[in-house]
């Protein structure tokens, strides 16, 4: 029994060895077979971004930029990481500008800001977003989503030619609505309405926010001092491209030229007569045209001021040169007619009549038989050709209309007195005029 438990005991040892070895064995080969320690190490995720783009149909043909929008990024530390990321996009589309902040960092977020600054493609980009520290590098994707923002801004009328209100508008004129973007043109076509002006065509600026409205019948003037007046409106059935109605109708009235009668009194201090000796007279209540008896001979003038018409007179329709003539000594209708008489030459003398306006040179080729015969009354002469070229030429003829008259024939030597006597403008009464019917708003 003994001799058992001996050998029992030996067992026990034996084993007990065996366990201590096998268990040693383990150990070191989990020193020296097993894996290495973690390196480090970091990685990046990032919000989706979706930024609306401003519609391109709200007057630019450029869609503005400035839109933003933002990402959040995170940065996921790893074994122990603990050191500072810079962050970067490595090929940032040409449309946007990003920002970081902020753009280095020992923590765990970071916010992006994209900013569209050009116009950009509608849809879905992939914008790879990288973080360096040192040599270790991670990537993520971040998804960027550009949509059109809908256009909600009702168009405005900004410029409307004529304007309402406006007066002296030319029988040829056309009209010009101009609108704050461009606009749906079949939507605008419809939505004009005028019941004055009649049939017109349409017109569009390569923008397409300017519409000319010409009519196919010219306006008319007013044939007296009433006004003659035009209406037209845009109403709120005109679109812009987006579908959005005018803000609101836009109505406007205007006035064409109208017909307005004047008579102008010749200047007393202007008209007068002046002799080939070199004689002046403005202070007379007659005027003289015709020989002496010493054979001098004398010319008259007529001076009428443009200035008491309106400066924005559009057209004289007609004007009557009257004089009043007198009486006649001699026989200057026989001796120094010619065949024509007293004539009248279209001269500008200016602001003084003097001696050297005697022989003041005529504008023109143009003259007019004033009277061919003796006989006491009003002589009366159109020269709506005369005013009208005055009025072109208002500036630089000192605002005035001024006339010479005189015989055919200076003097038929004859050594007696042939003149006809007119009435100046110092006389009370039947002074000479201009009787006056012109165009003005």
């Amino acid at each position: 029994m003994q001799r058992k438990s001996n050998k029992a005991r030996r067992r026990i040892k034996y084993f007990g060895v065996f366990i201590f070895v096998g268990i040693l064995i383990l150990l070191m080969a989990g020193q020296c077979g097993g894996k290495p320690p973690a390196t480090p190490s970091f990685s990046l995720t990032a919000t989706p971004v979706t930024i609306e783009k401003q519609t391109a149909s709200s007057g630019n043909l450029q869609p503005q930029a400035g839109p933003t929008g933002s990402s959040t990024i995170t940065i996921s530390k790893e074994n122990g990481f603990s050191g500072n990321v810079h962050l970067s996009i490595p090929d940032l589309p040409p449309f946007l500008a990003a920002g970081f902040n902020p753009n280095d960092t020992k923590g765990s977020t970071s916010s992006l800001t994209l900013e569209l600054v050009a116009n950009p493609t509608l849809g879905e980009h992939n914008i790879v977003v990288k973080g360096t520290s040192g040599n270790i590098t991670a990537t993520t994707v971040l998804k960027l989503t550009i949509i059109e923002k809908p256009d909600t801004v009702k168009p405005r009328v900004v410029k409307v030619r004529p304007a309402n209100g406006s007066s002296g508008i030319k029988e040829d004129a056309k009209i010009s609505i101009e609108f704050s973007e461009k606009m749906n043109k079949s939507s605008v076509e419809k939505a004009w309405d005028s019941r004055t002006i009649g049939e017109v065509s349409f017109a569009w600026s390569a923008d397409g926010k300017t519409i000319t409205i010409t009519p196919k019948n010219k306006l008319k003037y007013s044939p007296n001092t009433s006004y003659k007046y035009y209406v037209f409106k845009m109403t709120t059935d005109a679109q812009d491209l987006a579908g959005n109605a005018l803000d609101k109708q836009k109505h406007v009235m205007f006035s064409t030229f109208r017909t307005l009668e004047q008579r102008l009194i010749s200047e007393p201090n202007l008209d007068g007569q002046v002799w080939s000796g070199g004689l002046v007279d403005t202070d007379s209540k007659y005027f003289y045209t015709g020989d002496w008896d010493d054979n001098s001979y004398v010319h008259a003038y007529l001076s009428f001021d443009l200035n008491k018409l309106p400066k924005n007179v559009l057209k004289i329709l007609s004007a009557n040169l009257g004089v009043y003539h007198n009486k006649t000594e001699g026989t200057p209708y026989k001796d120094l007619k010619d065949e024509k008489g007293v004539v009248i030459f279209h001269v500008n003398y200016g602001l003084v009549l003097d001696e050297k306006d005697f022989d003041t040179k005529p504008l023109s080729n143009w003259l007019m038989v004033l009277s061919d015969k003796a006989g006491v009354g009003r002589r009366i002469k159109d020269v709506t050709s005369r005013v009208q070229d005055d009025l072109v030429n208002r500036n630089k003829r000192n605002d005035r209309s001024q006339y010479m008259l005189q015989f055919a024939r200076n003097t038929d030597n004859g050594d007696d007195i042939d003149t006809v006597e007119f009435f100046s403008a110092n006389n009370k009464e039947k002074k000479p005029y201009l009787e006056l019917s012109y165009l003005a708003p």
